[in-house]
């Protein structure tokens, strides 16, 4: 139950993150569980894609721009990359929470 609420609080957001990162998660169980709670298939894929396509490019990136200096820029460069995934949880977090206060706010006359 307390992650079906999770769910449902954080939306697709559940998906996005570990289909982003590539630190191992268990991307299975968010799949599973949008599934199970009914999220509209082309929503999902486009999440889904939208996070791999991420992934992938910026992957492709550091290879094509820094070759077999990839590894020592990731090691070096840890913190500012930490503080750049923790930008990137603030700004979707905002835009989630924006977004439904926005949907739940009645307009008065």
């Amino acid at each position: 139950m307390r992650f079906r609420a999770w769910f449902l609080r954080f939306g697709l957001l559940t998906v996005f993150i570990p289909a982003l990162i590539p630190i191992p998660m268990p991307m299975k169980l968010f799949v599973i569980t949008a599934g199970a709670l009914g999220t509209p298939l082309v929503e999902f894929l486009a999440v889904v894609i939208l996070a791999r396509i991420i992934r992938y490019f910026g992957e492709v990136w550091l290879g094509i721009a820094l070759g077999h200096e990839s590894s020592s820029f990731l090691k070096t460069h840890v913190w500012q990359l930490t503080a750049s995934a923790i930008a990137l949880f603030a700004v979707l977090y905002g835009l989630m929470v924006w977004r439904h206060r926005a949907a739940n706010s009645v307009p008065t006359r």
